[in-house]
């Protein structure tokens, strides 16, 4: 049910979902399932539309590495970041290996996989897709979920695409453009300050999630932290250990029989498709290398066949004595093809979330500045490296070639490449689980410490990422956390 404010509820539901994108809609929709009501608080509009002012309170400041302006890599609308979703959204579980530093397994998430898939409308066969070709290496397959015709995009939008059932909900009652300001209490969540229509109210109550995404859950909480008369979320450290995918990076070129890796690439799919052509290393592999979790794929240079025919025969005849030189001369070695990676960011107290000091946004609430820095980072050379001399193994083994890689890999005094902003808009931790409040924000159970009462889901709960698109296992999360506070209820 749409309300136009909250004063119009009778009785606040049992549990208050702060934030209007995927993870909230998801929790919320679970809830209905488990005969919980729920409200929904959207801080930007519930129409199709993205409204540039409502845009303008994601304005922020980004220091350190290059990152995208933070009003462009979020969407302060119902069905949040869901709107950047194109013709497909990439759905796919983290992988074991990525459980290293959570509080629970794998398989403790794999149980709320059939109910993610349902709300993705996709078949549940994820861990029937990747394909072994060694000991160490594999094919690795997504799930898509598209739209049933092509350009419908609101059938995958989430704000489109649950809009009519949450208007027929009973269960489940949203309002839009009423944003919450901050929180405070003692032991629990005892308020919520909130405004509309340029009118600040309050509400109190039972349940409340945060789930306005992994930068704005810091903000609010950081904000509701320095106001606080009560010394809500007293010692806990917001917004720390924020991270990012690595995507896009070229890292290495490859040498040696192209019409074997085509063959390769072609075993795998209907037809020859460098772009859906994904490799990865198994977790026996990553755990005997000690490695980030890391997704490779090829990709073809768009340059003419005709003038690449001519250099491609010239550099593979003499690639023995030119790439020493092209080493030497700080040049990457020319090819055809190139390996582009995916690789996660270790979590690191030097990359984080904190409110300006001097900027403000309409409502007199600070605007957020992220500190992001990986190209410091060492493990994530190391990282890259390991793959391709892991990758190099197979290749040489079956006589299809080898990697060479980029000089800011074979020489660490090198710069990374400055000529796009590597990160996937995937926004990580900032409110992370941990099992003691020295470490974290949030229990196994997503429960903020010392708090009877809040819980926070999405992405920001993540104690690290792996490579993969961060989508289903929010999903996934929300679901989990939305069956935990059935239990509470009931």
């Amino acid at each position: 049910m749409i309300i136009q404010k909250i004063d119009d509820l009778k009785n606040i539901p049992e549990v208050t979902i702060v934030g209007g994108g995927v993870s909230a809609i998801s929790t919320a929709l679970t809830l209905e399932r488990l005969n919980i009501s729920s409200l929904i608080i959207e801080a930007g509009p519930v129409g199709p539309n993205i409204d540039d002012v409502s845009q303008s309170f994601y304005n922020g400041k980004t220091t350190k590495d290059d990152y995208f302006d933070l009003k462009e890599t979020r969407v302060r609308k119902f069905g949040g970041s869901s709107e950047h979703w194109e013709d497909q959204v990439t759905l796919r579980p983290l992988d074991k290996y990525d459980f290293k530093e959570w509080l629970f397994k794998k398989e403790e998430l794999d149980k709320y996989t059939f109910e993610a898939a349902k709300i993705f409308e996709v078949k549940d066969n994820f861990s029937n897709k990747d394909i072994r070709v060694s000991e160490g290496i594999q094919i690795t397959k997504f799930i898509y979920g598209k739209p049933k015709k092509q350009g419908n995009h609101h059938e995958i939008h989430f704000g489109k695409k649950f809009l009519n059932h949450i208007k027929n909900s009973k269960k489940i009652y949203l309002v839009g453009d009423t944003r919450v300001l901050s929180l405070d209490g003692e032991n629990e969540v005892e308020k919520i300050y909130y405004i509309k229509d340029n009118i600040k109210n309050e509400l109190t109550p039972k349940i409340t999630i945060m789930a306005t995404g992994g930068i704005e859950n810091s903000r609010i909480l950081l904000y509701s932290q320095k106001i606080s008369k009560k010394n809500f979320l007293h010692n806990i450290k917001i917004g720390t250990n924020w991270m990012e995918h690595i995507t896009g990076l070229v890292i290495g070129s490859f040498v040696g029989n192209y019409e074997k890796l085509e063959n390769l690439i072609s075993c795998f799919n209907k037809e020859l498709d460098y772009n859906n052509t994904y490799i990865s290393f198994t977790d026996e592999t990553l755990n005997r290398l000690n490695s980030l979790n890391i997704l490779l794929k090829f990709q073809k240079n768009k340059l003419s066949k005709k003038i690449f025919y001519h250099l491609k025969s010239f550099f593979q005849k003499f690639s023995l004595i030119l790439d020493p030189l092209f080493k030497i001369l700080n040049l990457n070695f020319p090819s055809n093809i190139k390996l582009i990676a995916m690789i996660e960011q270790k979590p690191d107290e030097e990359n984080f979330i904190k409110l300006s000091e001097t900027l403000k946004d309409s409502h007199s609430v600070p605007e957020p500045e992220l500190n992001w820095n990986w190209k410091s980072q060492k493990d994530i050379k190391n990282s890259l490296n390991i793959s391709i001399q892991e990758l190099n193994l197979f290749l040489k083994k079956n006589k299809i070639g080898k990697i060479i890689p980029q000089n800011f890999l074979r020489n660490y005094k090198v710069d990374y490449p400055s000529d796009a902003i590597y990160a996937g808009h995937h926004h990580l931790g900032g409110t992370q689980m941990s099992d003691t409040i020295k470490n974290g924000v949030v229990d196994k159970n997503l429960k903020v410490f010392n708090l009877s009462n809040l819980f926070i889901t999405g992405s920001s709960v993540f104690p690290t990422g792996g490579y993969v698109h961060p989508t289903f296992t929010i999903v996934q999360l929300s679901i989990r956390l939305a069956h935990h506070i059935k239990k509470i209820i009931s």
